[in-house]
C-alpha cells in the first residue's frame, strides 16, 4: 500500500551504520544486507525499491546498490521526523560548510 506521496514504508534495521548511510546519499545507492533488512525501523522508499527489499527479506537475503533519490531521502525526513534513519543529516545542514543540495518542498 502507498503511504506518502507514492512512497511505500518498508522495515529495516536500526542500526545501520551512519558511514554506510552518508556514502548512500554521496552516491545515491545503497547496499543493504540481511541483517540491515532485519528491524522495526520504517523506511519510506520508492516503490519499487520497496519491492526490492521485500523480496529480500523473504528470501533472507540483502540488497545490492538499490539506487536512491534525493526525494526519497527527504520524504522519508518529513514523515518520520527525528525518527528517521536519515536523521543525521539535520545536523549536517546546520553546518555553514556543508551544501544541502536538495530543495525542501
Amino acid at each position: 500500500m502507498r503511504d506518502y506521496l507514492g512512497y511505500e514504508i518498508v522495515k529495516v534495521s536500526g542500526s545501520i551504520k551512519e558511514d554506510k548511510l552518508k556514502k548512500a546519499v554521496r552516491f545515491a545507492k545503497i547496499t543493504l544486507s540481511s541483517d540491515d533488512l532485519k528491524g522495526s525501523k520504517a523506511l519510506l522508499v520508492h516503490p519499487m525499491c520497496a519491492k526490492m527489499i521485500k523480496k529480500a527479506q523473504d528470501k533472507g537475503r540483502g540488497v545490492t546498490s538499490m539506487m536512491l533519490t534525493g526525494s526519497d531521502i527527504v520524504n522519508d525526513m518529513k514523515v518520520h521526523g527525528d525518527k528517521s534513519i536519515w536523521s543525521f543529516m539535520n545536523d549536517m545542514k546546520k553546518k555553514s560548510a556543508y551544501n544541502w543540495v536538495w530543495p525542501e518542498e
